[in-house]
């Protein structure tokens, strides 16, 4: 507890005093319930993406799940539940859904193993990763391309590299890399080889122990400045070395380091204002500004000391 106060103070100070260059982080994020959640005024249900701005505080519906998924009759109005999310800086996006959708204008039906890459703009969708069927990448158990499985995270690296995430036990790769529920694999498309990116063993019991292979689920997965933000589907994990493990929650998304297995809360799930306050999807991207403008009212310095916990240490580091 003693380190969140002193995060969180300190990200306030970060914003008060004005540095002179700011990072600005915007998180995209989704959730699975059914009830509606709130944050920073607005409010968003399943199948819709939130953009939140760390800096400002500031909320905005970002994509309406309604306004763009279709039945098979190609009419909009259904709310599919997004479980894997990458935001390009245009605006486009890469999604997964955690069962049979369809979107676009075109009606692109795609099933849960598949990640879609959708323009809002143009309305148009097509298929990015295929995860279902006879054109899958994912292998069966005699390791041949064609499994059908569930991927619920998924960001793109800047080596065109994809780290994913799956619901349920899965194989990729020519070289037969195997993944649980709470593993992260990275997989280079071109050369089709993939390698454990994050161990579910690196989550731990309450004694401070590594947990069962498949006894977390990871479910939201992103990238800042070499570190790595997650969220998990459970009530509650653990995370980083003894003796100072992080405990977090399914609404919290964690900033965690391999290299020195430490985690902090990114962001809280205090932020969003529902019953259950899942996040299911997030995608975070971060650009460096100018000076912040003057100083924020009460409300939004409470929000910044909440959303940036996990970024002062990420200034910190790139200012060193």
């Amino acid at each position: 507890m003693r380190r969140y106060v002193q995060m969180g103070v300190m990200a306030s100070v970060v914003v008060l005093i004005g540095l002179a260059d700011v990072q600005a982080v915007t998180m995209y994020l989704t959730t699975r319930d059914t009830s509606k959640i709130t944050l920073a005024g607005v409010t968003f249900e399943r199948g819709d993406i939130v953009e939140y701005d760390t800096v400002a505080g500031t909320a905005s519906l970002f994509f309406s799940g309604r306004q763009y998924f279709r039945n098979s009759d190609g009419d909009t109005g259904v709310a599919e539940n997004i479980d894997a999310l990458y935001v390009y800086p245009d605006g486009r996006m890469l999604l997964s859904t955690d069962s049979t959708a369809r979107l676009g204008a075109s009606t692109l039906k795609f099933e849960p193993g598949d990640v879609v890459l959708f323009d809002m703009a143009a309305d148009t969708a097509s298929l990015f990763f295929d995860g279902n069927g006879t054109g899958s990448l994912f292998r069966t158990s005699g390791w041949n391309r064609g499994a059908t499985e569930d991927v619920d995270a998924f960001h793109l690296m800047d080596n065109g590299h994809y780290l994913l995430s799956t619901s349920g036990d899965a194989r990729l790769g020519a070289n037969h890399v195997s993944l649980k529920p709470g593993d992260i694999v990275e997989y280079d498309p071109v050369n089709d080889l993939a390698s454990v990116y994050f161990a579910s063993t690196l989550f731990r019991t309450a004694g401070g122990d590594p947990v069962g292979p498949a006894a977390i689920n990871v479910d939201g997965a992103s990238m800042l400045d070499g570190d790595l933000l997650l969220s998990v589907a459970e009530s509650t994990a653990r995370l980083g070395a003894p003796p100072n493990m992080l405990t977090f929650r399914d609404g919290d998304i964690v900033l965690y380091d391999r290299l020195t297995d430490e985690a902090f809360v990114f962001f809280s799930e205090d932020m969003l204002h529902c019953t259950e306050r899942d996040i299911d999807g997030l995608s975070v991207l971060a650009m460096v500004e100018g000076p912040p403008p003057g100083i924020p009212e009460p409300v939004t310095a409470c929000g910044l000391c909440l959303g940036l916990a996990g970024l002062v240490r990420y200034v910190r580091r790139r200012r060193a």
